[in-house]
């Protein structure tokens, strides 16, 4: 059975409003508007509605408009290049790319710098069809979910999800925390639903 993100009003706004973990500008414009011409912004190639490849193959979503918005601000032509994720913050970290809008971590406080966030992607409960729907986060003891296997979601379980006991099955990317519910390998993922979403929609999961 193939699994199904909650929809009635109020569940997600609930449980998750406490798990919306901000998107952080990360870089150091000063420096990038002090030292060259061309502000290069690196993101992700499927991020939507933030950041996105669309069908005639250039980069659009919410990210994407304010970086253009920021290059007119500063007087400056912003260069985009849209990648895969790992790509584009191996770019970063390489000084091919200048500015990335990522979730701050304890381990990417060692490469980047921070400034405030301006976003908060939503999160999303995905069960199977006709499963009851979790209304609080206590309504998560003991019920095994899968996640994404990546820092940010574990820093953001470590901080709103402590003391929540209950079998976490980390799984590289969205659609195997998917397929592991409609496989009853896990009852619930909790997932970005900027990742789950187009999955869903597109039937890949």
């Amino acid at each position: 059975m193939n699994p199904t993100r909650i929809a009635r009003p109020g569940v997600t706004t609930r449980l998750w409003g406490l798990l919306r973990v901000a998107v952080l500008s990360v870089g150091c414009l000063v420096w990038a508007s002090a030292h060259g011409q061309v502000l290069r912004y690196g993101g992700d190639e499927a991020f939507a509605p933030f950041e996105s490849t669309g069908a005639d193959g250039q980069p659009q979503g919410f990210q994407i408009d304010l970086m253009n918005a920021l290059g007119r601000e500063l007087g400056r032509e912003v260069q985009i290049e849209l990648q895969p994720w790992p790509a584009t913050v191996e770019a970063f970290r390489a000084g091919r790319a200048e500015v990335v809008a990522m979730v701050e971590t304890r381990e990417r406080r060692a490469f980047a710098r921070f400034l405030p966030g301006h976003a908060s992607p939503a999160f999303g409960v995905y069960l199977p069809q006709g499963m009851s729907a979790p209304r609080a986060i206590q309504d998560l003891q003991g019920r095994a979910h899968a996640v994404l296997d990546h820092a940010p979601m574990r820093e953001s379980l470590e901080r709103w999800l402590a003391g929540i006991d209950g079998p976490i099955l980390e799984l590289p990317d969205a659609r195997a925390a998917l397929l592991a519910v409609q496989r009853g390998q896990a009852e619930m993922a909790l997932l970005p639903q900027a990742y789950a979403d187009p999955l869903l929609a597109q039937g890949e999961a």
